[in-house]
């Protein structure tokens, strides 16, 4: 049962608290409101029509809306209207998104009423090219078509595009899917009126929408549904009323066979633009079958850059220059001109360089800028889709900012040359870091973290580039979403690149997503699969594939599915690896020197999984090939991960294949890294294979992992895994490791170490956040104590403060006096007396004073003061006319309303700010305010009882003496009539003083009243205020360290005998605060100060805490690290191991401990075969580091020690280098399961085509 739609209503449960406020639209499928969100914004509301209750036709449309939102809800970008939430209520759907100032169509007629025949062209293009941005996204990383583009679903929000209405979204089976009907049929492509959807169907609306806009004119003129279908169908579009240079793009656009259309949207809208400034448009013959061939022999139009003047002209026309041609500007194209497709490799049948391979095709890996040319002017900055790139068809959002359009070799111009190798004493070295598959991304992740707590921030480190891929979205999501890490910018290497570039390079997570099974068997560039996938594997894909399910086989498709964009990317990476910045600035940041500018990779993988095994091989060799490209020396090492080699693995198929898989990967590592095989690769067709010989890594580093890794204890392998890369990039361990001899033989490092950990940066933010929170305990506190201490200081304060607002009552009747003074000119009481004066004249005979004259002064002080209350009750004397206090003071009293209200608030808001007061100080304040309110209301109740009395009392004397006064006589009182008159005067002038005053009491009394009453609401408001401060002490805690440290191979060295990081910190502000008793009220004034200059308070942060909430939390604890760091020891590891270990005794079986847990476990099988130990130590220089060195040498003399300086480590790394044959993994538990997978359906190895079957050889080194 739809819901009775009101205006003013409240919304019921679940969406109680939303206001309906109007009725914005309403069309086929529902009705959109403009509601009020609790917290006073406001939201759009598009009630859907239909029961999803019910069973009938009538529910098709909120049942195919509620599907379409669950496929879009996850989508965030700048140019999609976001989504709030939905809800069902009695059957109905409800769903509340992002209200926007208009639409499109609401451009338009604004400028059709204006004269134009449209929007303007260049304002239109900026919309079409968010529009597309936003479009192609959904197409490319969530594979949805909208399949409702119009100008009223392309929402205006401060002059940007957001897209909105996904009422029809579908997600596409590969390429295409099928559509049910409800698309509106002016806009919609021809493919959908034969059910069927394609990638294409946007684009071709949105072609529509920008001819529609742009001159009022659409392509087709249909005025009913079956014409347009038939046009759409066959019909020719009419693009005349388009500029030249627009029509053969949009005609390209609203091609009938979808494939033949522009690759996306973006490259669409950028011909348009292209067409405008008059350069080459580009359209492909019909012969094309399908987009990706399509960008295979198609040129791409240059990105479109903003030229400001002529020498941006000029330097643009340089960079499009061919080789050679010495910066001259090509030859001039007309406008819309339509060149003949390229060949792949960009030339000629003939073999001449075609005009698209020399015009407008820069690379993403330019040579350098020639000296004093600048491409400044060039770059408009915009809005880009931070996605991750996922399928095939992302190369195209690639080729929109000229990264190419061809195979992987010509994607980007010849690469530069390495520049020579320099190398020096220090330990840094460009590096890629590259993790496979959902345990190498947690290395990488982990890596970061103990990077981000060891220098603060990733950005200062550009000389290490991060790299992620996933077959597993829900891995890729949870990287995203993990909290610390944010996005390394790419640093510049001497090339420009555009934005779109820069945020596709700069977001180190990758989703190498896997696709049906028609999606490999029909591809364009991947050579046959059935060549050289295991038999009857591709089945097991399915319908929706979402990882690599444990197949090694689907780890290497999915990575050869995405080739193109993934060599881009490390493309990309080598030439930020050559650079010199990235090194200088990590330099700079860290202290520590070169040791070589030519980069090494490092590759992690769990070799038990599916997509990192799948995935290890393949991409070293890409590597291989592209560093030698360079003139590089390929320095590869890979940390790989193994399951343990237990026979409980057996008994459950998962963990079996596990072990299996770590087999089969073993024998084809061992196959390459002996030189018993070639290693062969086929990237693409038109690439054509390429061979290697020489074995994939430098060196081979292996960790075993625990089966089930879900405590923290169990998972100290994944903190020595990123303490093991740290040791490489950041120490003199690298150094050592590189420059020992390599044996004759498939060797594989075990390592083992054992560190001293003195987190001192933890035991830092630990001790801040607990500073922190103190603080805000502190301000928050509600205890009877602190309101007794602080009452009689509140009440003193507030008495100064009372009489400064001037809220005595006296200061206000004086405010009232004020206002009607300045209203007559003059005083009242004198201006009273001034009309008393024409009776005074005339008193000394008292002759000439009769009633009338009296009548008189007294009708004009009345008509000032108002007339008396003589009954209790009276009836109103509408012939009296209102008194002039009356609007005098009607104004006083809202002047006087606004003050008070605003010097409570300030009352309120100072106590707030003021260190040592706070919340209490303000509640106490506020309460104290209320009596005195309370206070002066009652006396005022009583004077105002007094002056009624006496003014009554007056008025009717005063009547009587005028009656005296009228009849010449003294009527029994006795009085002479001069005596009378003189008794006139003086009653007339009490009366206008005393009535005067009442009139002011009666103004004053409600105005105390209300603010007597608006106390309570001061308070509530400060109660919210307290409920915010407890959301930012949420933030602090979400900002905090973790309360248990990950576990590693080692022991942390923390003072004052704590065993973990939260005891420390408490020890360490306990003593401080012992120390310092009075450390709040000292640092609290200069905290106040830096608070009001950097948010203008506490109170202005409370109100806005969703806004400014997480930078108060990071600022906080930031000023909270600086009170506490000046107390916390700045002593080096070595310090601190003695520190925690006095008695010599304790330090020499602490190093004893440590000597024997860094021993690597080597396999008892094959413990014989290992060669000569290497132990090696990282310890600080200094005296206590000498002192280390003598005991350790001491201690294990039969050790060949290797004692490095590194200034702030203390590590014993102990390694064993034997035979990769040797590792259990291949010996019988591994073969066993391994030969238990090759009898399943479960083929152990990534490829089918290569005799990885033959056992490895197993090879004894002599002594």
């Amino acid at each position: 049962m739809p819901l009775r739609l009101v205006s003013q209503e409240e919304l019921p449960a679940p969406l109680s608290g939303y206001r309906l406020i109007e009725r914005l639209g309403r069309g086929g499928f529902g009705e959109v409101w403009k509601v009020e969100a609790p917290g006073g914004l406001y939201k759009a509301a598009k009630f859907v029509f239909g029961d999803l209750q019910g069973s009938d036709e009538q529910s098709r449309p909120a049942e195919q809306e509620l599907k379409a939102l669950r496929r879009v809800r996850e989508i965030r970008h700048p140019y999609v209207l976001s989504l709030e939430r939905f809800d069902t209520i009695e059957g109905q759907l409800i769903i509340v998104m992002e209200l926007a100032d208009r639409n499109l169509w609401d451009r338009f007629r604004e400028c059709r009423a204006r004269g134009l025949g449209g929007i303007p062209r260049g304002e239109l293009l900026r919309y079409m090219e968010e529009a597309a941005e936003a479009i192609d996204l959904m197409n490319i990383h969530y594979q949805i078509q909208h399949l409702d583009i119009k100008p009223q679903n392309l929402f205006l929000v401060a002059n940007h595009v957001k897209v909105g209405d996904f009422g029809l979204a579908k997600l596409l089976d590969g390429m295409s899917a099928t559509v049910t009907g409800g698309v509106t049929p002016v806009y919609a492509a021809p493919e959908t009126f034969e059910g069927r959807v394609t990638r294409f169907c946007d684009q071709y609306s949105l072609a529509i929408v920008y001819q529609e806009l742009l001159t009022g004119t659409r392509p087709f003129h249909g005025t009913n549904t079956r014409q347009l279908l038939m046009q759409h169908l066959s019909g020719t579009p009419d693009v005349e009323p388009l500029p030249e240079g627009d029509r053969e793009v949009i005609r390209r656009a609203l091609r009938k066979v979808p494939e033949e259309r522009w690759p996306s949207c973006m490259e669409m809208v950028q011909a348009l633009r292209a067409s405008g400034e008059g350069r080459i448009v580009v359209a492909t013959g019909a012969d094309v079958p399908d987009a990706e061939q399509e960008a295979r022999t198609r040129p791409t139009p240059p990105p479109t850059h903003a030229v400001s003047s002529v020498g941006a002209a000029s330097a643009l026309a340089t960079r499009m220059a061919p080789p050679g041609a010495g910066g001259n500007p090509p030859e001039a194209v007309p406008p819309g001109t339509v060149q003949p497709p390229a060949s792949p490799a960009g030339r000629s049948a003939s073999g001449v360089p075609s005009a698209a391979s020399s015009v407008g095709v820069p690379s993403p890996v330019a040579s350098p800028r020639a000296p004093g040319s600048s491409t400044a002017a060039l770059i408009t900055p915009r809005l880009v889709t931070p996605s991750t790139l996922t399928t095939s068809q992302s190369v195209t959002r690639l080729r929109q900012d000229g990264l190419g359009s061809g195979p992987p070799s010509q994607l980007v111009n010849a690469p530069r040359s390495a520049p020579p190798e320099r190398t020096g004493s220090g330990v840094l070295i460009p590096a890629g870091i590259i993790g496979l598959g959902t345990n190498g991304l947690r290395v990488v992740e982990a890596f970061q973290s103990l990077l981000q707590q060891r220098y603060s921030d990733l950005r200062q480190l550009p000389h290490l580039r991060w790299l992620g891929i996933d077959t597993d979205p829900q891995a890729i999501s949870s990287t995203l979403s993990s909290p610390a890490l944010p996005v390394v910018p790419t640093p510049s290497p001497g090339t420009t690149a555009t934005p779109t570039q820069s945020v596709l390079m700069d977001n180190p997570w990758f989703l190498a997503r896997l696709q049906r099974p028609a999606h490999y068997l029909q591809h364009p560039h991947l050579p046959s699969v059935e060549q050289w996938l295991p038999p009857g594997s591709l089945a097991r894909l399915g319908r929706q594939p979402a990882a690599a399910q444990g197949m090694r086989a689907f780890g290497r498709l999915a990575l050869l599915d995405h080739s193109r964009p993934l060599l881009l990317r490390l493309r990309r990476e080598l030439d930020i690896l050559l650079s010199d910045q990235p090194l200088q600035q990590a330099a700079a940041h860290t202290g520590l020197t070169l040791r070589s500018n030519h980069p090494h990779f490092f590759l992690i993988a769990d070799l038990g999984g599916g997509s990192g095994s799948g995935m290890f091989l393949e991409l070293a060799y890409w590597l291989r090939r592209e560093l030698r490209r360079l003139g590089c020396q390929p320095r590869l090492h890979a940390l790989l991960l193994l399951p343990p080699a237990d026979p409980r693995l057996l008994r459950s198929p998962q963990t079996s294949a596990a072990l299996g898989n770590a087999c089969a990967a073993l024998r084809e590592l061992e196959y390459c890294q002996s030189g018993r095989g070639v290693y062969e690769t086929h990237l693409d067709n038109d690439e054509g294979s390429w061979r290697d010989s020489e074995p994939p890594f430098t060196s081979l580093h292996f960790l075993v992992r625990p089966l089930h890794s879900s405590s923290p204890q169990q998972q100290s392998w994944l903190t020595d895994a990123a303490y093991l890369l740290f040791l490489h990039l950041f120490t003199p361990l690298g150094r050592y490791l590189q420059e020992l001899p390599r044996p004759a033989f498939p060797s594989a490092h075990l390592a083992g170490l054992y560190r001293f950990d003195w987190p001192r940066r933890e035991l830092l933010d630990a001790a801040a956040h607990r500073l922190a929170r103190l603080l805000l305990q502190r301000w928050n506190a509600q205890d009877s104590a602190t309101y007794e201490a602080l009452r009689p200081l509140v009440a003193g304060w507030l008495e100064q403060q009372w009489s400064h607002h001037g809220l005595t009552t006296e200061q206000l009747v004086a405010a009232f006096r004020h206002d009607l003074t300045l209203h007559l000119g003059d005083d009242p009481d004198r201006y009273c007396d001034a009309l008393l004066q024409s009776l005074r004249t005339h008193t000394p005979s008292a002759s000439k004073v009769d009633a009338f004259a009296v009548c008189q002064v007294l009708d004009q002080i009345l008509r000032l003061v108002g007339k008396p209350q003589v009954d209790p009750q009276p009836e109103a004397d509408l012939r009296f006319p209102q008194p002039i206090c009356d609007s005098v003071f009607a104004a006083t009293y809202e002047r006087l309303l606004r003050e008070c209200d605003a010097a409570l608030s300030v009352l309120a808001v100072q106590m707030l700010e003021m260190p040592g007061y706070r919340f209490a100080g303000a509640e106490e304040a506020l309460r104290q305010i209320e009596q005195r309110w309370d206070v002066q209301i009652a006396a005022l109740e009583q004077t105002h009882q007094d002056l009624q009395r006496q003014v009554r009392q007056l008025y009717q004397r005063l009547l009587h003496l005028i009656a005296q006064l009228e009849q010449g006589g003294t009527l029994g009182l006795g009085l002479r009539r001069s005596a009378l008159v003189q008794e006139i005067l003086e009653s007339l002038r009490l009366l206008s003083q005393r009535q005067l005053q009442c009139r002011i009491v009666e103004r004053l009394l409600p105005l105390l009243r209300h603010q007597r009453d608006a106390a309570p609401e001061f308070l509530r408001d400060l109660a919210l205020c307290r409920q915010a401060l407890r959301q930012l002490g949420e933030q602090l805690d979400r900002l905090s360290p973790a309360s248990t440290a990950p576990a590693m191979t080692g022991r942390r060295l923390l003072p004052y005998g704590a065993t973990d990081v939260p005891t420390a910190a408490d020890r360490l502000l306990q003593q401080l605060l012992t120390q310092q008793p009075a450390l709040f009220d000292s640092w609290e004034p200069r905290l106040q100060q830096a608070l009001q200059r950097k948010f203008r308070g506490l109170g202005n942060v409370c109100l806005k805490v969703a806004a400014k909430g997480a930078d108060f939390a990071a600022w906080l604890l930031e000023q909270c690290r600086a009170v506490i760091d000046p107390h916390l020891p700045r002593h080096d590891p070595a310090a601190a191991f003695f520190e925690c270990f006095p008695p010599p005794e304790m330090a020499e079986n602490a190093l004893r401990e440590a000597v024997d847990e860094a021993a690597p476990d080597l396999p008892a099988a094959h413990s014989e075969l290992a060669s000569t130990p290497r132990a090696v130590a990282l310890l600080p220089s200094g005296q206590a580091g000498e002192r280390l060195r003598q005991i350790l040498t001491d201690l294990r003399p039969d050790l060949p020690w290797h004692l490095l300086t590194a200034a702030e480590d203390l590590c014993l790394y102990r390694e064993e280098e034997i035979p990769l044959t040797a590792l259990p993994h291949l010996g019988p538990l591994g073969q066993q399961a391994y030969e238990q997978l090759l009898a399943s359906d479960h083929p152990p190895h990534s490829r089918a085509d290569v005799p990885w079957t033959q056992p490895p050889n197993a090879f004894v080194p002599t002594a």
